[in-house]
């Protein structure tokens, strides 16, 4: 029990330093701001719909198969996975092995992974008669949605405040 205790005490010793080393997102994404205020629900199902294509014919298909499959050959991945999750949702910008790269080789890296993790999403729209959704077409997919949720909250803006705002309130 002592030994646990010891291992528990090194761990956090040695993880606390490091979270000053993590570099936290610079803004909040668009995404981010948009989920502030829910949009109508035909809206939401457009979005869900949109979304959803996005990962069918675009890179998510892939990049979820090269995920699991790496998982499955190697499971101790799924704690570097699940440690990026973690951060994510926490703020800050996830861990890859390719920031200790140089410029020009993350950017090589990078593109041969794309090219790789596109591959299923290229068959699955070519099998269902659609438009590959590169990265670059699903963010102009989604910009419709994410400036509608963005002009509805400036809109609204003063007037009636969102939940979250009035549980700050009651805090106060």
């Amino acid at each position: 029990m002592r030994s646990i205790t010891n291992l528990a005490l090194l761990i956090l010793g040695l993880s606390l330093p490091a979270c000053t080393l993590l570099k936290e997102k610079e803004q909040p994404s668009a995404v981010d701001s948009a989920i502030q205020r829910p949009l109508p629900p035909e809206k939401t199902q457009e979005l869900l719909g949109e979304v959803g294509e996005n990962f069918l014919y675009g890179e998510g298909l892939g990049d979820t198969a090269i995920t699991a499959g790496t998982i499955i050959a190697f499971p101790p991945y799924a704690i570097w996975v699940a440690g990026n999750g973690l951060l994510s949702i926490s703020g800050y910008e996830p861990l890859r092995v390719t920031d200790a790269l140089p410029e020009e080789g993350q950017t090589a890296w990078d593109d041969a992974y794309s090219s790789v993790s596109s591959g299923p999403g290229k068959v699955a729209a070519a099998i269902a008669g659609k438009e590959f959704r590169s990265k670059e077409v699903a963010a102009e997919k989604l910009k419709p949605y994410l400036s509608y949720a963005q002009e509805s909250q400036n809109e609204v803006g003063s007037a009636a405040p969102t939940e979250n705002e009035q549980a700050g309130q009651k805090e106060e």
